[in-house]
This record gives structure tokens, C-alpha cells and sequence, in this order.
């Protein structure tokens, strides 16, 4: 390297949900962009130009505006966070924007670079880009306002690990490392990873670790999914492809969550194997026989089907130090149909209430995920499952739901195929664009009435008036002996407040101070001509 030769530093940034920032994970490895940031650092691992650096703006606390009024101060605040890094170097922008919560923030941040850097190259991909390129290359939100300068050079679509780090070389050898403002944003199409084992192993000291005792450290060991559950998200309406479901091998898998319990084995107390599908029977059992002869203390956590776990697993499960995370959804035979959980409700159901008890004399804590208000619910839907589960809590000492209201997620079977559910249904879907409404993308993504015969403010009624009393039963029941207990001991305590406290008193609240639907756009109509 020539004494003229620049230095290249590559920030790349985890946004946070603009007004709303409480529903953001703090605390988080930002898995997804170190596995970037890691194949950025191993390409130019002898090459001083370039240094690659991980940003989770959540836990920077440094641009977290809670309203309109705020905004002006937090910008100030975010700018003088950015401005640390400009050593001299010429800087190259990442921006992820996974969840829709992010559009919003996205646009912001990179509004905010473009002033501060002009000549800075600003990236973007996730989740959200893949739906909706073109309001990344052209927002409707700014679109007949003055702001004329480019926000991104160049979007990414599909899976970036490899092809973020191919670009900046290419950036580099061509030497065109600076913003073009006469060129219009490039998309560059990423496809999908074939073989996830060519992946190097993730680079965990290219992020700051949060100063907490309770760190949320997601690890992944696969992409896509094989089923299409109708209100999940996934790249099933971009990549029609069979394979979007792709996974290591359970010994790849072994290596990777070894390495990363080395790094961060003194500060975390459970890992997550955030995977929306966790392999299948035969592949969990060899990763058992594994971890039996490897001495771990954290307690991992995982996601899978009830239809997709096998009897043999728990003798395996038995010894070690294991949460499953069941996405059970409804006990309402119609619903699971709905959902396109299971073609065999009947089955499903009960297939669950005959392995409850096993999986808790085992000593293996069971979390049941329930889904409430998805389109097509009614209260007689609602009412069959708050039963079954009533049902479930008393079979076990070691069971803790998860409840959680429907949230409209694009690229899902009901946000793409929305008008077979009004006209089915009678759904009504308030905010189908909610991304773009800066009050709070979390609520309005969630006003969804989910048919005629109930809305999404009965749903919310009648969950929270039911909710406290179920979980105070959990808690009686709750098996508090073990030494991880603590923590869904609390969770269950929370909840008991939570429900009658945030589902009934502060959400009915943020609903009513949501507004009329024209107040709502006279606002957001404000918000987009005060930013832009």
C-alpha cells in the first residue's frame, strides 16, 4: 500500500424502530451483520486499508426520539455519534433494514450520512428491501418533496454475506469508493447461499458488547424455511426455489455454537438457536450426542413444531440444559387451517398434549407460542384456545406460554394475498403500508381486524381481561427449583402486571391516542415535510 492510498472503513448499522424504540431487542448480537462484517474482515484480513466495524444504534443510545417534538435534539445527538468516526478515512455505509419497524430510520440515517459525508458510498439490504426496492430507490414518502439528493447508492437484494465483501473489492480495484450524485442507485442481486457451510466462522470481537448480564445472542444455523405459515415472512414470494431452506450439518452446527460460547461464555447465560425451523429429528439427535460430551452451562434455546418433533429426542433432551420454543398458535381447529399450520388439527393438538407431560417430567421447559387476532379469528376461536391452554398449564410444571398479538408482516400469504381475507373473512386491514407512519409502526401494524365478527380492539380486550388471571395460575404451578428459573419466574411475574397493566391500560391507550385515520395521515404528512 502507497502512502496515497486511502483508508476504507466500512461502518455497517442496525437502525432502531423511529418513536417506538422500547419495542426494540437492546441488548442484541447483531448476528446478521457480523457474518457481513466477517467476510468483509477475512477478505481483506491482510490489507490495512480496510477495517470493518459492527453498530447496533439500539444500544448506543444515541438517536432514540420517542415523538416529533424530540426528533431535532436525537438527529443532533446521532450526528455527533457519526461524526467520531471520520479518522480520515473514506467511509462505506451498510444499512439494515430486516424489519419494516426499520424503513423509517433507514431513510433518516441515511439521510443524515448524505449530509454529513456527501462523498460516502451508502449501502442498504434486508429483509424489507427485498419487498419494496423501489420505495428504498424512490420513498412515496418524499416523493413530492424539495430533498433531491440520493439517499443510497446501492441496494442489495437477496443474501449478502459474500457479496457485500466481493463488492467493496471491486469498489476498491476499480478505485470508485466515493458517491457518484450524477448516478442513479444500483441494485445488486446477492440470489441465495447454496452451501451455508462456505460461511466462515463469525467474528464476534467486530462488535461491541453490550455492557449487560443479559445479552440476546442469536445464533443461526440455516436460512429459509420449508413451511409457509400464512403469517410468517419469509423470501418464499422472491426466491420460489425448493431450496430456500438450507442448513449446516448438526457437527458444523456443533463447531459454530462452541465458538460462540468461547467468546462470550463469562457474560451470557442462554444462547438462542434463532432458527424459525430448527433441522429435523434425526439431525437434533446427533447435535444431542454432542453437546452430551461438551460441559456447557448456558441454556440454549430453540424453536420447532410439534409436528416436526420425535419421541426418541427426549432422552437426549434429558440431561441437557435445553428451552423449546413450540409455535403452537391456536388450539382452533378452523384457525390452523387459516394459518396453514396443519392440515390435521386433530392431530396437531393432540400430538402436543401427549408430549407435554413427557417433555416436563424430563425436566425441559416447554414455551408455547399463541397467536391472537390473525385474520379469520373470531371469539369463539379465541375462547377454544385461551381453553386449551388453560388446560396445558395445569399438565406441567415447566410450561410457559408466550402470547402475542397478529402483527401484518410483509411478504407473508396474508399481507401479499390480503384481499382473499377481506373478502373471505371481512378482515380489515387499517394500515396495510403501516411502515411508513412514524407514530408507531408497531401499533399500526397490529390494526387488523382480523374478520366481522370481532375487531382488533375486542381482541385486545378480551386478552388482556383474561390474560393476568391465566398467568397468575402458571405461576402456582411454576416449578422453581432449578437454577435457570429465575428468569421465566420473572417473565411469569411480568406478565401478571404486564397484561392488565400494558395489553389493557397503556395499549388501549395507544390505540385511542392513535387517532382517526385522518389525523393519523395529517400527522405522518407533517412528520415527512419536517424530515425531508
Amino acid at each position: 500500500m502507497s502512502k496515497t492510498d486511502p483508508k476504507i472503513k466500512v461502518l455497517l448499522i442496525q437502525p432502531i424502530t423511529i418513536f417506538t424504540s422500547a419495542f426494540d431487542f437492546k441488548n442484541t448480537i447483531v448476528t446478521h451483520l457480523l457474518e457481513i462484517a466477517t467476510n468483509v474482515n477475512l477478505r481483506f484480513n491482510h490489507n490495512s486499508r480496510v477495517s470493518v466495524e459492527v453498530i447496533n444504534l439500539i444500544d448506543e443510545n444515541v438517536f432514540r426520539p420517542d415523538s416529533i417534538g424530540q426528533y431535532d435534539k436525537h438527529i443532533k445527538s446521532l450526528e455527533q455519534f457519526l461524526i467520531k468516526f471520520n479518522d480520515g478515512s473514506d467511509l462505506i455505509f451498510g444499512i439494515s433494514c430486516f424489519s419494516s419497524n426499520y424503513y423509517i430510520s433507514s431513510l433518516v440515517l441515511a439521510k443524515v450520512i448524505r449530509n454529513l459525508f456527501p462523498s460516502s458510498l451508502i449501502c442498504v439490504g434486508g429483509y424489507q428491501v427485498n419487498y419494496f426496492t423501489n420505495e428504498f430507490i424512490f420513498p412515496r414518502a418524499i416523493e413530492n418533496r424539495k430533498y433531491d439528493k440520493k439517499l443510497f447508492d446501492f441496494i442489495f437484494l437477496g443474501e449478502s454475506d459474500k457479496k457485500f465483501a466481493e463488492f467493496i473489492e471491486d469498489r476498491l480495484q476499480s478505485g470508485a469508493i466515493h458517491s457518484n450524485p450524477d448516478e442513479s442507485c444500483q441494485i445488486i442481486q446477492c440470489g441465495l447461499i447454496d452451501n451455508l457451510e462456505t460461511l466462515p466462522f463469525i467474528d464476534y470481537s467486530l462488535m461491541k458488547t453490550p455492557k449487560s448480564p443479559f445479552l440476546f445472542i442469536p445464533i443461526y444455523f440455516s436460512k429459509g424455511c420449508p413451511f409457509s405459515c400464512t403469517f410468517c415472512g419469509d423470501f418464499r414470494n422472491v426466491y420460489k426455489s425448493k431450496e430456500r431452506w438450507r442448513l449446516v450439518s448438526p457437527k458444523e452446527a456443533f463447531s459454530r455454537l462452541r465458538e460462540l460460547i468461547r467468546y462470550y461464555e463469562d457474560i451470557t447465560s442462554q444462547v438462542q438457536i434463532f432458527d424459525p425451523l430448527w433441522a429435523y429429528p434425526d439431525w437434533r439427535i446427533d447435535f444431542y450426542k454432542m453437546l452430551q460430551n461438551y460441559e456447557i452451562t448456558q441454556e440454549l434455546w430453540a424453536e420447532i413444531r410439534i409436528d416436526q418433533f420425535s419421541n426418541k429426542e427426549v432422552k437426549y433432551l434429558k440431561p441437557l440444559n435445553f428451552t423449546l420454543a413450540f409455535g403452537l398458535e391456536s388450539a382452533s381447529h378452523r384457525m390452523l387451517r387459516i394459518m396453514k399450520k396443519t392440515q390435521d388439527p386433530k392431530k396437531y393438538l393432540s400430538r402436543f398434549s401427549s408430549f407435554l407431560p413427557e417433555l416436563d417430567a424430563a425436566g425441559i421447559y416447554v414455551i408455547c407460542n399463541i397467536l391472537f387476532g390473525h385474520p379469520g379469528e373470531n371469539d369463539l376461536s379465541m375462547m377454544k384456545t385461551m381453553n386449551f391452554i388453560e388446560n396445558l398449564a395445569q399438565m406441567a410444571e415447566n410450561f410457559v406460554p408466550s402470547l402475542s398479538k397478529y402483527m401484518l408482516i410483509p411478504g407473508s400469504d396474508v399481507f401479499t394475498n390480503y384481499k382473499y381475507y377481506v373478502d373471505r373473512y371481512q378482515s380489515k386491514f387499517h394500515y396495510r403500508h403501516y411502515w411508513t407512519i412514524p407514530k408507531c409502526s408497531a401499533i399500526s401494524s397490529s390494526m387488523v381486524d382480523p374478520s366481522d365478527k370481532i375487531s382488533y380492539l375486542d381482541v385486545i380486550k378480551v386478552f388482556s381481561q383474561w390474560a393476568p388471571n391465566f398467568y397468575s395460575k402458571c405461576i402456582k404451578n411454576f416449578n422453581n427449583k432449578k437454577g435457570r428459573d429465575f428468569i421465566y419466574q420473572r417473565y411469569l411475574n411480568e406478565m401478571v402486571l404486564g397484561p392488565r397493566l400494558y395489553w389493557k391500560n397503556k395499549i388501549l391507550q395507544d390505540y385511542n391516542d392513535f387517532g382517526e385515520k385522518n389525523d393519523v395521515m395529517v400527522e405522518t404528512e407533517h412528520f415527512w415535510n419536517t424530515i425531508f
